[in-house]
């Protein structure tokens, strides 16, 4: 096993390297596929383009990848729904509705596999640069800047800061992952000129980190930081000055990625790229038991299968129902979401307990506050007081009653709650009085599918290689 940095760089370049084989046999897949989308389109719109796109087009995809991006260039003149209607109908009628799955961004657009290649076919505009009239007009320009700009060598690299990225769990801009997009990866390994310098860069950083790969605030540097102001990470797109390539970056994976920057440098091992999850069920059961972990899992139906809307919305309901256990004593610990994208949203929560048994010890104002009379007054008449109210150690205190005493009450009881679940649509309040609760090592078989056991894996064990 290689062990020395140069040693594992040249090993994961050997597996994320596409051969010229596999190179001909997807460049022969999307030649077909764009010839035959080609000859559709321009049935119904003479001066439409269909261009491969992303990292296939750039020369930076995986090998063993199989996802692939298609743009169909409209005229400006299409109305944007009209131009979204032409293109899923198109799609369906050339591969078959049954091959296809619509998605949704600024655009819907279609995903269908084609040969084992999933191809997102995208709608965009025919402007020039710098003219867009939505995001995707950008990406034929992002795409010329790589190819111009990136050396072979340094499209290499960018596979390597790619595999890195998603090994650690920071790869993509969705809303599901909140990380680094591919072209974000591509602009980085640019300017700081290759992998290993990339990593260097991200462990010595110190917020903000500010970053303008095409030139386009040269002699202008204070406007450039006034843009900036705000982020962590600030990366000029070279086709839009106003576009910080880097927004999406949360962050917590920015501080995952600096760390593991910093981990790889130090002790470099091919599970920063590959980590190995692999317990078991039973062995996962063993785990919460022996480390009394108090684990809850809500299991809910999903209510879209657009999946940046379902994650954006487990998301708030996490965000939602962690808050109201916190105001139910429930000491919340991590909480997590995970989704198939089809049938099921787990929402996972370690916590302090999960039942309450000893009374609460409730927090008041300090001594001599103004509050102090209103704090008194309002405890003595609660059914849930257990000792009045008095002083200790520069505040007032008192002890109360539980408001809940067993998790699931709690949940149920913010299930039930037109208040907690103000905001939220119709399917997600049906779904969610079908979902499910597990406490405990039972949480384990709240849903059977080898992903989720693996997302609990990472739950208690995020990165092995933190072990190293």
């Amino acid at each position: 096993m290689p062990n020395s940095l140069q040693e594992v760089v040249q090993e994961v370049l050997r597996r994320v390297k596409p051969s010229l084989e596999e190179e001909e046999r997807v460049s022969r897949i999307l030649s077909k596929t764009v010839s035959t989308l080609r000859e559709e389109f321009n049935r119904l719109e003479p001066e439409a383009e269909v261009l491969v796109e992303g990292s296939m087009a750039k020369g930076t995809w995986l090998s063993g990848e199989t996802d692939a991006d298609i743009f169909v260039r409209f005229p400006v003149k299409w109305k944007k729904s009209e131009m979204g209607e032409t293109l899923i109908e198109s799609v369906k009628r050339i591969f078959g509705p049954e091959k296809c799955r619509l998605r949704f961004a600024e655009h819907p657009y279609v995903k269908v596999t084609v040969d084992n290649i999933n191809v997102d076919v995208v709608p965009c505009y025919k402007v020039e640069k710098g003219f867009y009239k939505s995001a995707t007009d950008r990406t034929v320009f992002h795409t010329e800047f790589v190819k111009e700009r990136l050396s072979l060598e340094l499209r290499d690299e960018a596979r390597l800061l790619k595999r890195f990225f998603k090994g650690i769990g920071v790869y993509g801009a969705e809303i599901k992952t909140r990380g680094f997009s591919g072209f974000l990866v591509e602009l980085l390994v640019y300017s700081f000129g290759g992998f290993v310098k990339t990593l260097e860069a991200l462990r010595d950083f110190q917020p903000p980190l500010i970053l303008d790969p095409g030139g386009l605030y040269k002699d202008r540097e204070e406007e450039l930081a006034r843009r900036a102001r705000g982020s962590l990470l600030c990366v000029i797109d070279p086709v839009d000055e106003l576009r910080n390539v880097a927004a999406a970056v949360s962050g917590e994976s920015l501080s995952i990625a600096q760390y593991a920057a910093h981990m790889m440098l130090e002790k470099p091992s091919i599970e920063f790229f590959y980590p190995v999850y692999r317990a078991s069920k039973e062995e996962l059961k063993e785990t919460v038991r022996s480390r009394g972990l108090n684990i809850v899992s809500i299991t809910i139906p999903a209510w879209t299968n657009i999946p940046d809307i379902l994650w954006g919305q487990a998301y708030r309901l996490l965000s939602r129902l962690s808050g109201f256990l916190e105001e139910n004593d429930f000491g919340v610990l991590m909480e997590r979401a995970w989704s198939d994208e089809e049938k099921n949203i787990v929402l996972l929560f370690i916590l302090e307990e999960v039942e309450k048994r000893a009374a609460i010890l409730h927090m008041g104002p300090p001594y001599f506050s103004s509050n102090v009379p209103r704090f008194v007054e309002t405890y003595l008449s609660s059914e849930r007081m257990l000792i009045h109210p008095f002083p200790r150690n520069g505040r007032w205190w008192t002890v109360l009653k539980p408001k809940v005493r067993d998790v699931r009450e709690a949940i149920s009881k913010f299930m039930s709650s037109s208040e907690s679940l103000k905001g939220f649509s119709e399917k997600i309040l049906e779904s969610l009085s079908r979902s499910t609760i597990c406490v405990g090592d039972s949480v384990v078989d709240a849903v059977e599918n080898p992903e989720y056991t693996s997302f609990l894996e990472r739950c208690i064990n995020p990165f092995p290689w933190l072990s190293k």
